[in-house]
């Protein structure tokens, strides 16, 4: 049996030789985006070293689809799923699990970063994967899979297939090729392709983007990091296949779709899944109205603005101020301002220059060419320099050449800010920014106004005229 893996292309990549500027970028942005690509991963309950065969009775199998609820952890956030396989005269009752990685594989870290991570099938018993997901306590929902026994056969064949020590690893990604979209793949299989039939051309109102910022809302710092680090990639509308991606997607749209026969016709009537059944579930938190996935914006603009607000509060008011008073209130406004410079800095050049590494170094391309790079430059290590001066000396430096760098560097930002801001109104960015635009730009733009205003007789090498 042929194996068709639209990843091959990655199978591929993965054995070139490693790049050195791969090893940096995976130092820097491994953290970042590590734990985000392994969507709806689980690892197995207990894994067993066994090579299963096809059942002497196939038609006395029964196939159940598992759909596990979301978890605490940044990977559990996308829910998980496997396929539980029964077969009464054989004694056996097995988890099917597509999920499943080894954290302690050689390069591990690496391999995400360049965009090849292998993920492959494990094999666990009924009652070890329910004590498994009783303890980390994630709702389990079952559905059993009404096929014919030809059916049945071709999902079996495939499981087997993939169980196979040549076959059990593939290549992870997190949209088109995880552990749901195998588990749809499968099923599609097994029924002549017609899942793919009837929904490969029908639009949602969806975006990935949408589901990045919906299932990370309870981590609202990565889930505003991510949406500024990703893409147009991810704001396209996604079809009806695509969305089953997601774990408790697939398990809706097959409660949708009818069963079919072995000719591919719908069976009036009779449904693809039947018989749900809550396994277990845990009850989820009642403080869901402070989650919004944008608060990570929030906060980071109100931590630096406040800074700023009160730095320039202290100024002002010490220039109502005579003697010690009048030049303390003025340096800590000099040194709280120069804070909102190093962090603006440290931010803006530790983001830009991930990107641009990302973009070089890295496979994701959901990473490349990102229209917040008009935004956040690695030139902005000036700014870093820039603060750590005022706060350490309290009080503005005069007409020096790094000053006129800084003033010259914001208003090439200001102007860039300007064109960046207008060209996605405009439609000239195909990339969701709304959010960055609506909570950074106004801060952004203020911040380099206040620059250029401080720093306005610089402008001129020197302050020369």
């Amino acid at each position: 049996m042929q194996m068709q893996n639209a990843c091959n292309g990655e199978n591929k990549r993965s054995l070139r030789r490693s790049n050195p500027r791969v090893v940096a970028a995976s130092l820097l942005i491994g953290l970042l985006f590590l734990k985000f690509g392994m969507l709806g991963l689980a690892r197995p309950a207990l894994a067993l070293g066994f090579t299963p065969t096809m059942p002497k009775d196939v038609g006395r199998v029964e196939i159940y689809l598992w759909t596990f609820g979301r978890g605490k952890k940044v990977e559990e956030k996308w829910g998980h799923n496997a396929l539980r396989v029964v077969d009464p005269e054989a004694h056996t009752d097995l988890i099917y699990n597509m999920g499943t990685y080894d954290q302690f594989q050689p390069g591990f870290m690496f391999n995400f970063v360049k965009g090849v991570l292998i993920y492959k099938l494990s094999i666990s018993t009924y009652r070890a994967t329910l004590r498994r997901y009783q303890h980390i306590q994630r709702s389990v929902l079952q559905e059993k899979l009404n096929l014919t026994t030809g059916q049945k056969e071709r999902l079996l064949a495939r499981l087997i297939w993939q169980a196979q020590p040549e076959n059990v690893n593939y290549p992870y990604q997190y949209w088109f090729n995880n552990c749901s979209t195998k588990l749809r793949d499968f099923i599609d299989e097994a029924v002549g392709g017609q899942i793919h039939q009837l929904t490969h051309d029908i639009d949602t109102d969806k975006t990935f983007r949408h589901y990045v910022r919906h299932n990370l809302e309870k981590m609202p710092l990565l889930a505003s990091l991510l949406d500024m680090a990703m893409n147009s990639d991810i704001d396209r509308t996604i079809t009806v296949w695509e969305e089953m991606f997601l774990p408790d997607k697939l398990r809706e749209h097959l409660l949708h779709m009818p069963a079919f026969n072995n000719e591919g016709v719908a069976v009036s009537g009779r449904h693809l899944l039947s018989d749900s059944k809550e396994l277990f579930s845990f009850p989820q938190s009642f403080w869901t109205f402070w989650y919004r996935w944008y608060r990570g914006y929030q906060f980071g603009v109100l931590l630096v603005g406040l800074l700023g607000i009160l730095g320039l509060s202290l100024i002002a008011k010490s220039r109502l101020q005579k003697g010690a008073i009048h030049f303390a209130l003025g340096s800590l406004g000099v040194r709280l301002i120069g804070m909102t410079f190093l962090i603006s800095g440290l931010f803006s050049t530790l983001f830009s220059t991930l990107s641009i590494m990302a973009w070089i170094c890295s496979l994701h391309t959901d990473l490349h060419h990102n229209a917040n790079l008009w935004l956040f430059w690695p030139l902005d290590l000036l700014y870093i320099v820039y603060g750590v001066a005022l706060a350490y000396r309290g009080k503005w430096p005069g007409p020096t050449k790094a000053s006129f760098m800084v003033a010259w560097l914001s208003f090439a930002h200001l102007l860039a800010a300007l064109i960046w801001g207008s060209g996605y109104y405009l439609g000239g960015f195909n990339q969701d920014i709304r959010f960055t635009l609506l909570y950074l730009g106004p801060f952004m733009v203020s911040f380099y106004v206040l620059v250029l205003y401080q720093l306005k007789n610089t402008l001129l090498p020197f302050g020369r005229n």
